[in-house]
């Protein structure tokens, strides 16, 4: 299994993310499984200040390669 970091400001994320929304997972990295599907996850930091969203982690069902897709065509927007 691979890994891909990126480190974003949160608004460019949203932008990223487009129309989806991952689900909170606790404040805790979530503990995944070998048989569980890709996914990303997505850590929040206290310091990140934004109403709608709790500190914390995050789980996006997608595959890290289309996540990875996302942020290359954001990256050519801006």
């Amino acid at each position: 299994m691979g890994t891909l970091r990126a480190v974003i400001p949160l608004v460019d994320l949203f932008t990223a993310l487009r129309e989806e929304l991952p689900t909170y997972a606790g404040p805790s990295f979530p503990e995944l499984g070998e048989d569980s599907a890709p996914c990303i996850v997505i850590e929040l930091m206290a310091t990140e200040e934004e109403p709608e969203w709790r500190p914390g982690f995050y789980l996006l069902k997608k595959e890290p390669v289309h996540f990875e897709d996302g942020l290359l065509e954001f990256s050519k927007e801006t």
